[in-house]
């Protein structure tokens, strides 16, 4: 019995130390977590064939004026700002504009980009390619009424 739960725990291990592996070779950055609207909404990006330690991401959020957003998660790759239009929210949606600008020391290329809805897989508002040091927008429609 013993024999078959030191496999179990090796197989864990093993396959949590190559997920580990996968995902820094694919070079994700982090996903940085905003509230919009009481729509909490996913930043992603990431760099092909480079790791996520040798890049960084400036992330502005552009959003109507009245809209109510709010950054909640960051990581030290990324820094998040948020910028009020002078346009108003209108019809349940927040029309926003999230623009990404991945820099790095890495030899990576082919730079993704999406917003999605945190927590819930699936839900993609919107994604993008582009390359590194030239910026990325991503049109969204994010709902949720503004005050």
């Amino acid at each position: 019995m013993w024999k078959l739960k030191s496999l179990a725990i090796s197989v864990v291990v093993v396959g949590t130390l190559l997920f580990g592996a996968v995902v820094a070779y694919a070079g994700w950055g982090w996903n940085a977590k905003v509230d919009v609207e009481g729509t909490k909404i996913s930043t992603g990006w990431s760099v092909a064939k480079g790791g996520k330690s040798q890049y960084q991401a400036a992330i502005t959020i552009s959003v109507p004026a009245n809209a109510d957003v709010s950054v909640y998660e960051v990581a030290r790759s990324e820094t998040v700002s948020v910028v009020h239009t002078d346009q108003l929210c209108s019809n349940g949606a927040v029309d926003a504009t999230i623009t990404y600008l991945v820099t790095g020391r890495g030899h990576g290329k082919d730079v993704s980009v999406s917003v999605d809805e945190a927590g819930r897989r699936g839900q993609n508002f919107g994604s993008a390619t582009g390359t590194l040091g030239t910026p990325i927008s991503v049109n969204v429609a994010i709902p949720g009424d503004c005050n």
